[in-house]
Formats: C-alpha cells, structure tokens, sequence
C-alpha cells in the first residue's frame, strides 16, 4: 500500500511541475487553476457554492479567488473577465 501511495504522491507532483509550467506566462498557479475551470463553467457561482464544488475552505477559496482578480472587492457572483475567456482555451 505505502508504494501506492507514494506512486500516486509522486505523480501528483509532477503533474503540479507540469502544470505550473504550461501556466507560468498567465500567471496562474497549479493550485488555481481548478477555480478558475470551475468559475469558467458556471457562471455566476457564489465564492460559497465554489468552495462546496471544489471541496475546499472558504478561506482556500477567498485566497485563490483574490490572486485571480485584479481588484481585492469582495465578490458574490464569480464570472470570467474578457481576459480569462481569452486564456481559457490555454487552461
């Protein structure tokens, strides 16, 4: 079992490396770019409704929200910016 687990550690970290990557010219990190997926397919999703799809905090999902935005105003509906459909074929 442990070499499961380290097998799939392993792999999860690569696929992190490879990730972070292929995003570094948007300035996204591995970690954020499940938000910024799901924000992309449902429109309108409150930071609340974001954290219970993602499983995660809230606090997880006000930090990932806040390095995806430009302003720092607290946001109920989360909706792509013109900027994040046009990178949204990259991510």
């Amino acid at each position: 079992m442990d070499n499961i687990s380290n097998l799939n550690a392993a792999i999860y970290r690569n696929a992190q490396i490879i990730i972070n990557s292929k995003l570094i010219d948007l300035n996204i990190k591995s970690g954020q770019h499940d938000f910024f997926h799901v924000i992309s397919k449902n429109q309108g999703i409150s930071q609340k409704e974001l954290s219970e799809f993602l499983y995660v905090g809230k606090s997880t999902t006000a930090k990932a929200v806040k390095n995806l935005m430009k302003n720092n105003h607290r946001v109920y509906r989360l909706y792509l910016t013109e900027k994040g459909k046009e990178v949204l074929p990259i991510i």
